[in-house]
């Protein structure tokens, strides 16, 4: 499997993960865990690169971390269709 390949899936694994999060445990009503988490994820994926050897660990952290980065950039758009079109 490329290495590609198993970023996507890390990537699109974890913002599941992080949906999966937000609903199961209602981060919504309290934003310091949704920022908690989103933050939590970027930083694992930041270790994950950083103290991994092998090439596909990196590549996973590259997809976590990402994912981190997705989910504040949804969580944003949300928050502004929330504001203009509700």
């Amino acid at each position: 499997m490329s290495l590609g390949l198993v970023r996507l899936l890390s990537l699109f694994a974890a913002v599941g993960l992080q949906f999966l999060a937000l609903e199961a445990l209602q981060l919504a009503a309290h934003p310091w865990g949704l920022y908690l988490m989103i933050v939590g994820f970027y930083v694992l994926g930041k270790l994950l690169q950083r103290y991994s050897v092998v090439p596909v660990p990196k590549a996973i952290g590259w997809g976590i971390q990402w994912a981190g980065v997705a989910a504040l950039g949804l969580w944003a758009v949300f928050m502004i269709w929330l504001a203009f079109f509700w």
